[in-house]
C-alpha cells in the first residue's frame, strides 16, 4: 500500500500552534502598540498580504523564506514572521523581525521630526526597513560541526532596504523602485557566507506585478575563488478573494527566476507559488512552493514546502 506523505511533523504543527498564540497577542494589542485608535473609529485594517507589496518573512536568499522574489513594501512600524520548511532538516525554520521608518526613528532618539529624519510619513527614515532573520537551513554541515547544527544562531540573514522612489503607500498604477542590501552568514562549518544587492520594481493593481534585478558574492570557507550569480525574476501577486476588511482575504502569487552563474557553472531556472490567507486584521498564514533545476542546498531536493505566519504590528509605509 503506498505511503502517503505527511505534509507537517506533529513538531512543526505544535511549533506552529504556538506561534499562533504568541503572535496573537500582539494582534490583538496593535492599536496600542502603533498609537493606532482602531478600528472602531473607522480606520481601515492593516494591509498584511502580498498583494499589498509587504514581505515580513525572511529575505528571498534564506532558503526558508516563502518568497522566490524580494517586494519593495515597507512596514512602517514593525512586523513578525515565523517561517519553516515541510521537509524536516537542521535549523529548517526561521523567525525574522522587521523594522520600519516610525521604529527606526524611536530606535535612534531620532523622532523629533524637525531635523528631517523623523520615521513618519515625509520623513528620511520613512524610507528606510530593517529585517533580521534567524535560522534557516545550513549549506553544508562538517562532521565536527553537526551536533550543534539545530542552533539557530548558525544562520542570520540581515537586510537594509530602502525605497528609492514612488509613493509611501500603495496606490494601483503608481510604480515602486527599491533597492535591498543583505547579508545571509552562516558560522563556520556550515557553509558559506553571501552578500546580495537587488533593485525591485513593483507596480500595485489588481494583479500586482514584481520584478528582482539582483548579483550576489559568494564566498566559502577556505575557497581560493569567489562565486559571483546575477539574478532576474519576475513575479505577480493577485487578491482572490475579499477586500481590505476584518476577514477573508485570500490571495495568490506565482514567480520565476534565473541565476546566471561564473566560473562555467550552468544556469539555475527557479519557480515560486505561495497561497496565503488572512484570517485576523493583521494575522497571515501562507503555504508555498519553491521549486529549482538545482538544490539550493548539497544533497538536498529541488523542491521545497514551506509554511508561513506573519503579523504586522503597526500600521504600513511603502
Amino acid at each position: 500500500m503506498p505511503t502517503l506523505p505527511n505534509p507537517l511533523s506533529l513538531r512543526t504543527a505544535a511549533r506552529l500552534a504556538a506561534v499562533v498564540l504568541v503572535l496573537g497577542v500582539p494582534a490583538c494589542a496593535v492599536p496600542a502598540l502603533a498609537g493606532d485608535p482602531g478600528t472602531a473609529h473607522g480606520m481601515p485594517p492593516l494591509a498584511t498580504s502580498p498583494a499589498d507589496g509587504l514581505q515580513p518573512s525572511a529575505p528571498s536568499v534564506n532558503s526558508a523564506s516563502p518568497d522566490l522574489l524580494d517586494r519593495a513594501g515597507l512596514p512602517r512600524r514593525a512586523a513578525l514572521a515565523w517561517d519553516e520548511r515541510v521537509q524536516e532538516g537542521p535549523d529548517d525554520r526561521t523567525v525574522t523581525m522587521s523594522l520600519g521608518g516610525a521604529a527606526l526613528s524611536q530606535l535612534f532618539h531620532r523622532s523629533g521630526g524637525e531635523d528631517g529624519w523623523s520615521g513618519e510619513r515625509g520623513g528620511a527614515l520613512s524610507r528606510f526597513a530593517a529585517r533580521v532573520s534567524v535560522g534557516g537551513p545550513l549549506q553544508f554541515i562538517g562532521a565536527g560541526r553537526a551536533g550543534n547544527a539545530e542552533r539557530s544562531g548558525n544562520h542570520v540573514t540581515s537586510e537594509l532596504k530602502v525605497r528609492l522612489a514612488g509613493p509611501p503607500a500603495s496606490r494601483p498604477g503608481r510604480p515602486v523602485f527599491a533597492l535591498a542590501l543583505d547579508a545571509d552568514n552562516f558560522a563556520t562549518g556550515y557553509g558559506l557566507d553571501r552578500y546580495v544587492a537587488t533593485l525591485v520594481a513593483e507596480r500595485p493593481g489588481a494583479t500586482t506585478w514584481v520584478g528582482n534585478a539582483g548579483w550576489r558574492v559568494t564566498e566559502k570557507y577556505r575557497m581560493p575563488h569567489r562565486l559571483d550569480e546575477a539574478k532576474l525574476g519576475l513575479g505577480a501577486h493577485r487578491r482572490l478573494l475579499g477586500r481590505a476588511g476584518p476577514v477573508g482575504e485570500l490571495d495568490l502569487g506565482a514567480s520565476g527566476a534565473v541565476l546566471v552563474r561564473n566560473r562555467g557553472r550552468p544556469a539555475v531556472w527557479q519557480g515560486g507559488f505561495e497561497l496565503g490567507a488572512r484570517f485576523a486584521r493583521n494575522l497571515r498564514a501562507g503555504l508555498a512552493l519553491r521549486i529549482s533545476s538545482a538544490p539550493e542546498m548539497p544533497d538536498g531536493e529541488r523542491d521545497m514546502g514551506i509554511v508561513s505566519l506573519s503579523a504586522d504590528l503597526g500600521p504600513r509605509g511603502r
